[in-house]
């Protein structure tokens, strides 16, 4: 109980403790009068970095997982995860995977049959309501695999067989019946019009992605497989970011067999304004 004539409280970062990777923490609050409360706020504890988790794998793969990567690699350690202590350029100390299942390919088909995710750990997870505005960012480089632009996987949104970038999930959204968001690359209005990111970057070598937090830039599965990926409301794109079940990237970028490496991953908080009725619901 807080009741001192300020009304206030500090937050000291422990002395001699370098900064944390993410958030130092989140505490929730209400305020009363002696008579009424008010609804629950919660604050974020973050340091200038302003990361709210963050993977820069030096010791380890930090509890990172690949997953839709064939029932061989289902039962491996981490899904088949490696853990690679070296630098590549961008990258320093990194995880990797391979292309498990490429019986499309092998068999004369025209592409693999599976896309293989990496899958983040909890501190990913959960409530990063905060992170409204803000991006999500890692480096990724690809040491094995064909980097031509028809080998690439199509990513962008509109196109048949799109597969996004970057998969945000909460099973517990909208009464449980759940959201996926997917966040797909744009496309040049013309070969010569550069993007931010961009798989034909990884051709020549490691290559930075940021992925802006902001509803414009997502796009919601549909509950059919038969109808496409729809624009996400700014309330819904809140109520993910405010209990975050799942968060995948992808590592199966080209239509044949290929190891994709990550590092840095982040999730980084913003200063974007989110509508009165949606922060009233979800914040």
């Amino acid at each position: 109980m807080v009741s001192a004539a300020s009304n206030s409280l500090m937050f000291a970062a422990p002395k001699h403790v370098g900064e944390p990777h993410g958030a130092y923490g989140s505490f929730t609050y209400a305020a009363t009068d002696g008579e009424l409360l008010s609804a629950p706020g919660i604050v974020w504890l973050v340091p200038p970095h302003k990361r709210l988790a963050h993977s820069d794998f030096w010791s380890g793969s930090e509890g990172w997982r690949i997953v839709e990567n064939g029932a061989v690699q289902r039962g491996l350690p981490g899904g088949g995860v490696a853990h690679e202590a070296y630098a590549d350029g961008l990258l320093d100390r990194y995880i990797t995977g391979t292309d498990a299942d490429t019986s499309g390919v092998l068999g004369g088909g025209h592409a693999d049959p599976t896309q293989w995710y990496f899958q983040a750990p909890a501190p990913f997870l959960g409530r990063h309501t905060i992170a409204f505005g803000g991006h999500i960012t890692f480096s990724v480089s690809v040491p094995e695999g064909l980097l031509t632009t028809d080998n690439f996987r199509e990513v962008t949104h509109g196109e048949v067989a799109a597969t996004p970038l970057v998969l945000l999930s909460c099973a517990t959204c909208t009464a449980n019946s759940g959201i996926t968001l997917g966040y797909f690359l744009a496309p040049a209005a013309s070969e010569e019009q550069e993007v931010e990111n961009s798989l034909l970057h990884l051709a020549e070598g490691p290559t930075s992605f940021r992925v802006p937090l902001r509803p414009s830039a997502w796009f919601q599965r549909p509950k059919s497989s038969l109808l496409e990926w729809h624009p996400v409301t700014e309330c819904d794109f809140v109520e993910v970011l405010s209990g975050i079940t799942e968060l995948r990237i992808l590592g199966d970028l080209t239509l044949g067999r290929e190891s994709v490496s990550i590092d840095d991953v982040a999730i980084v908080a913003g200063e974007g304004q989110v509508s009165l009725a949606c922060a009233h619901k979800y914040y």
